[in-house]
């Protein structure tokens, strides 16, 4: 059994108490509060940003919220979004800014727009037209000279004069015009899709420079509870694991145990003591002179 001096298990008490309340301030925020630093944030909107840049939609349209409480401003979105039937087509959340890029039809601009607006927080409104639009080629024609390319593939290979050779040749032209036709049809579709719709980019951020006063006591508290408690019981596990290689290691006979005097050592599972063990030599000695 090992046992600790008084003065021991007092710096062992101290030393928790201590790394709790290191944790309980870093945790609730109190240090940076008491520097009065404002606690930096990194916003990182790459992806939202190109997603927003190389849509081809005619009119793109971008808002900021400054908010106290994202989430919040985050559900009173979504409600707007479910009354048109909306879905976001990218979203992205962490805890000092969420960003959203949602596709929208256009008759639907105004009443949406005036529902966003009447949102607490909004800092920044931008509207963008795209101009790349009018330099689309045509698509119809495009299709139309395909499928009578391929037409006429289909028709050349009725014929029964075609040698093998042939047949392969205009097979493979007429997948050729196909794999042109499905590429054509979805560059349409995404064409006739962005006509239609216009783009909201909204980014909501947050302007807390971090938690209140009151707030930031009581995650102290609640912090130096749990930390307290987690230390306690991690120191338990470790002396009862050193409690238990101890008793093993006695158990086989493999720990020295030093005596009061300071100067002899007893061995487990040994005949002789150290003392025993001179005396033998000596006598030997005797003899042999």
């Amino acid at each position: 059994m090992i046992r600790l001096k008084k003065q021991t298990k007092m710096i062992i008490g101290l030393l928790i108490v201590f790394l709790s309340l290191v944790i309980a301030a870093q945790n609730s925020g109190v240090i940076t509060k008491l520097r009065g630093k404002k606690k930096s944030t990194k916003i990182s909107t790459k992806i939202t940003d190109k997603l927003f840049e190389e849509a081809e939609n005619k009119t793109k349209i971008k808002m900021d919220y400054s908010v106290s409480d994202i989430q919040s401003t985050h559900t009173k979105l979504n409600e707007i979004f479910k009354k048109f039937d909306l879905q976001p087509m990218y979203s992205k959340g962490q805890g000092s800014y969420h960003t959203i890029l949602i596709a929208f039809p256009q008759q639907i601009t105004n009443d949406l727009f005036s529902l966003l607006r009447k949102i607490n927080g909004l800092s920044n409104e931008n509207m963008f037209h795209n101009g790349q639009q009018s330099e689309f080629f045509d698509i119809d024609a495009h299709l139309k000279n395909n499928r009578i390319f391929q037409e006429r593939a289909q028709q050349e290979l009725r014929k029964t004069t075609l040698s093998e050779n042939q047949r392969q040749r205009i097979m493979t032209n007429i997948e050729k015009f196909q794999i042109k036709i499905d590429s054509l049809k979805s560059v349409q579709i995404k064409h006739e899709f962005n006509e239609k719709n216009d783009l909201a980019y909204i980014r909501i951020l947050s302007n807390n420079s971090g938690l209140s006063y009151k707030d930031s006591a009581i995650r102290f508290i609640i912090s130096f509870a749990i930390s307290f408690f987690i230390i306690i019981i991690f120191s338990v596990i470790i002396f009862y694991s050193i409690e238990l290689v101890d008793f093993i290691m006695k158990f086989l006979g493999i720990k020295t145990a030093k005596s009061s005097d300071g100067g002899n050592y007893s061995y487990y599972n040994n005949k002789y003591s150290r003392n025993d063990r001179k005396k033998r030599v000596y006598k030997d000695h005797n003899k042999g002179e």
